[in-house]
Parts: structure tokens; C-alpha cells; sequence
């Protein structure tokens, strides 16, 4: 049994005697807190399990896709692009930058576990919209997936805005292609980060990390539209980018 199958059966569990707490006669306080603790419980085995370093990408695909067939299916579906990847070939590749990066761009622990959930699904919904006829509906069929597949982990409802905030949107792409304005991607970002809710100058770190994760995370664009600094971290290399950060840096 895989660490996410041992999570769903514990809290089914916790479900069920919540359930039956509902439906029977009130219980005196002294059992009330065993319940709340044994939800605890529930949750953290999966948190610590993300948080292990020893805990790779290619293990929390594994973990997701044993845990459901259409999970399995998508991740061995074409990603429709050029390199010809499987979404889980470019996951693995996201997870790889991720691995590289998280620690030089000094990621609050806190985000970077979440983060490490959240990459396994950001395109997991890709092969459906392909199917749909557009890869540009990609957003549309991830975030329902995401979503649903964070709350029965166990996710909070906070956690899971921040990783649609995050996932749903492709504002720097769109900047660094002159599809919109470093101006106009500020004004974009600032509606994600009070979705999310957290401060502005908080999401727009996360998002760029991200985006960094899954951009580089092709040889083109790694060659094209970033940099690695002496210190080995990768940034987009863009005077567009720069702006941005200026604009972000100088309101908040």
C-alpha cells in the first residue's frame, strides 16, 4: 500500500466516525478531542512525506497514479509538445529543475512542500484538453483535477486556492512572449495573489519560482530564456521580467 492509499484509508476512517458523531447523540467534551487529533494524524504522515527529501517526484507520481487509474492514463498520455514528452516525462523534468532550485531560490518550507504536491498535477489535464481540441483549454480540465485530487488528500482550502492561483495562469509566459506589457502582467498577478491569498510580494515569488520550474524544465527554452548566476540559479533572462520585479519590488 502506497503512503497516499494509507492517507485515503485513515481519513475514510475519520470521515466515517465524524458521520456516525453526527448522527448519534451528543458525546461528552472529553471525546470530542480525539476525533480533531485523529484528523491530525490523517494529515501529517503525507505532509512529512512530502517534506522527506528522500521523497522524489517520480515517487509522488507513482503514488498518484496507483491511487487512480485516470491519474495513471493521463500521465502516460502525450503532452502535444514538439519534444514528444509524456506528461509524467515532463513532470520528472519539472521535478528535476525543482530538486536543483528550490533551496537557491530559498523557498519557505511551507510553499515548497505544497509546491512539490502541486507539480505533479500542473498539466494533468492537458491530454484531456488535447483531446478537446485545444491544448490552450489545458487550464480548464488541470484545475477541476488539481482541485479535487488536493481535497481528498487532505489539502486545506487555502492551500489549494494558492495552487490554482498558481497552475490556472501563464501571465510571465505571456510577458516574456511581448503578448502583454511587465505593466499589465502586474495588474494580472495582483488579482492571482489576492485569490490566493497571499501578499502580493509573496505570489509573485512563488509564480516566478514555478514558472521557472516548469519553463526551464525545456532545453529550448532553458538555452533561450534564462540564465544560470554564478551561484547556479536560474532566472528568466529578460528585461521584461526585470521590469516586473521592479514593479512588484517598488508597491509592495
Amino acid at each position: 500500500m502506497t503512503p497516499v492509499d494509507r492517507y485515503f484509508t485513515r481519513l475514510l476512517a475519520c470521515h466515517v466516525a465524524l458521520a456516525l458523531a453526527v448522527l448519534a447523540p451528543p458525546l461528552p467534551s472529553a471525546h470530542a478531542d480525539p476525533c480533531v487529533r485523529a484528523y491530525d494524524e490523517v494529515r501529517r504522515p503525507l505532509r512529512e512525506w512530502l517534506a522527506d527529501p528522500h521523497t522524489t517526484g517520480a515517487d509522488i507520481i507513482a503514488s498518484l497514479s496507483q491511487s487512480s487509474k485516470k491519474l495513471n492514463a493521463l500521465f502516460a498520455a502525450d503532452s502535444g509538445v514538439m519534444e514528444g514528452y509524456t506528461i509524467q516525462e515532463h513532470t520528472l523534468r519539472v521535478y528535476k529543475v525543482f530538486a536543483g532550485q528550490v533551496a537557491k531560490w530559498a523557498v519557505p518550507a511551507e510553499h515548497a512542500t505544497l509546491l512539490k504536491y502541486v507539480i505533479a498535477l500542473h498539466d494533468i489535464g492537458k491530454p484531456e484538453a488535447i483531446a478537446a481540441g485545444s491544448k490552450q483549454l489545458q487550464h480548464q480540465y488541470t484545475l477541476p483535477i488539481l482541485a479535487s485530487t488536493m481535497k481528498k488528500a487532505g489539502f486545506t482550502a487555502p492551500e489549494v486556492r494558492v495552487a490554482e492561483a498558481l497552475v490556472g495562469n501563464d501571465v510571465i509566459g505571456a510577458m516574456l512572449q511581448q503578448r502583454i506589457t511587465p505593466t499589465e502582467a502586474h495588474r494580472r498577478l495582483l488579482v492571482l495573489a489576492e485569490k490566493s491569498g497571499l501578499n502580493p510580494m509573496d505570489f509573485f515569488r512563488l509564480q516566478s519560482f514555478y514558472y521557472t520550474c516548469d519553463a526551464a524544465s525545456y532545453p529550448y527554452l532553458m538555452e533561450n530564456v534564462f540564465r544560470k548566476g554564478p551561484d547556479g540559479t536560474i532566472r528568466p533572462d529578460s528585461p521584461f521580467f526585470t521590469r516586473l520585479e521592479q514593479l512588484f519590488q517598488a508597491a509592495h
